[in-house]
């Protein structure tokens, strides 16, 4: 190349994408139209091939152009998360929390935690990435977020790892099916019913799988999810029954899935993992606190749902008790 790329080069053409034509990205950029259509022109003799077609006045991009904007797009959206932070710096003196987590707690958990944290502790700024516990912790080990959360323990040297909650996954049924009018349902009941597994990559697999192996049972496996919201998703609109911990359920109680005690229990652990040497720029102690206390909650009140009445229609559901009903099984100061 004789010219090289330069950080001018790139502007223009990102606007030239953005506008469609070089007027318009001339006054994106506060120049003149010539000047857009020399550095496009530069830029094309970098690169080394066309960047757009010449048609009625619009610049119309090549396939090669498209695949170089997707490229540059993800350079800038970097940088736009730069000048949004530093705006946030001038603004305000909230940190900026970066959270790893697996999907069911970013849906449930999770928005109950950083709202009472919000309020109680501090203002902070929060960005939540939805992972599986594998990803999460490899974002925590490499310092791209400040904690995580997921259902795998850790022992890598380095990183924490803490217990936030243990309880046992609940079988989801679609409305009407038979096994509904059973108060708990158990591994034999499930022989030869369609059945929706559940990650490989989160451990629970692996436990059902054994109970299913021990107790002589063989399900029909109609589909597989990565998420447990999924596979309630599928048992609301009729595709099969599975086993799910305790955010799916929580999330799909109020909803037409019927949610039963499993027998075997099969104990779903969420954890939190933290760098070890790195001190927290934010109440870390005070945040999985709050977690703890909340996740004890959601367990409480997915018990009175699983303990209420047994006789449903097709489509009724019962929706999780609010805060007023939970006032007495609460932690004193929550």
């Amino acid at each position: 190349m004789t010219v090289k790329l330069r950080f001018r080069h790139i502007e223009g053409f990102r606007a030239v994408m953005q506008t469609g034509t070089a007027t318009g990205a001339a006054s994106l950029l506060n120049v003149t139209q010539p000047a857009v259509s020399q550095l496009m022109t530069e830029m094309e003799g970098a690169v080394g091939f066309a960047l757009f077609d010449r048609r009625g006045g619009r610049l119309v991009p090549t396939s090669h152009a498209a695949l170089l904007f997707d490229e540059i797009e993800r350079c800038f959206t970097g940088l736009d998360h730069v000048n949004a932070f530093c705006a946030r710096l001038q603004n305000s003196d909230a940190h900026a929390i970066v959270v790893a987590a697996v999907p069911s707690m970013t849906l449930t958990l999770l928005p109950v935690a950083i709202g009472r944290y919000m309020t109680d502790v501090a203002k902070d700024f929060f960005t939540l990435f939805p992972r599986h516990s594998n990803e999460a912790i490899r974002l925590v080990g490499s310092q791209k977020a400040d904690i995580g959360f997921g259902s795998t323990p850790v022992t890598l040297p380095g990183i924490h790892c803490e217990p936030i909650s243990t309880h046992e996954a609940v079988c989801a049924l679609p409305p009407g099916h038979p096994l509904a009018a059973k108060p708990t349902i158990r591994a034999r009941d499930l022989h030869g019913q369609p059945f929706i597994t559940m990650s490989r990559t989160e451990g629970v697999h692996e436990l059902v799988e054994g109970i299913f192996h021990r107790e002589k049972v063989e399900v029909a496996t109609v589909a597989e999810c990565s998420m447990s919201t999924a596979a309630c998703a599928l048992v609301e609109n009729g595709v099969g029954v599975t086993l799910v911990e305790q955010g799916a359920a929580t999330l799909f109680a109020g909803r037409p899935v019927v949610l039963r005690r499993f027998l075997p229990t099969v104990p779903v652990t969420f954890y939190a993992y933290w760098v070890d040497k790195v001190t927290p720029h934010f109440r870390r102690n005070a945040f999985v606190d709050i977690l703890k206390r909340e996740a004890l909650k959601m367990e409480a009140a997915l018990d009175l749902h699983l303990d209420g009445p047994i006789v449903r229609t097709r489509r009724e559901a019962t929706p999780l008790p609010d805060a007023a009903a939970l006032a007495d099984i609460s932690h004193p100061g929550d």
